[in-house]
């Protein structure tokens, strides 16, 4: 067996993305691992309305890089993304996971 499907590759993932100014750049994803995504699955569950509501700003944070995979974000400035930009990021943050 090939482990090498079951484990993320830590080689960031290069997307085109058309952000709602109609801009398009090259934007670079780590592959999250099923933690990642198994705490975002967790947090849009919980009774508290801040771990609801930044859940899936933390998975962009934790996925958003350079093209040498260093994180651009960290979480508290993930927490001031705003609607538009959370939504043009947050597709390719799960296309780059799976």
């Amino acid at each position: 067996m090939d482990k090498k499907k079951l484990l993320i590759n830590p080689v960031p993932v290069a997307r085109e993305v058309k952000f709602s100014d109609g801009t398009v750049e090259t934007c670079h994803f780590l592959q999250l691992n099923a933690g990642q995504i198994r705490r975002w699955r967790m947090d849009e569950r919980s009774d508290d309305p801040k771990v609801v509501s930044y859940g899936m700003q933390r998975l962009v944070a934790q996925s958003l890089c350079d093209e040498k995979g260093k994180l651009v974000l960290t979480e508290a400035e993930a927490v001031g993304l705003t609607a538009s930009g959370l939504q043009d990021l947050f597709p390719h943050v799960i296309a780059a996971s799976c």
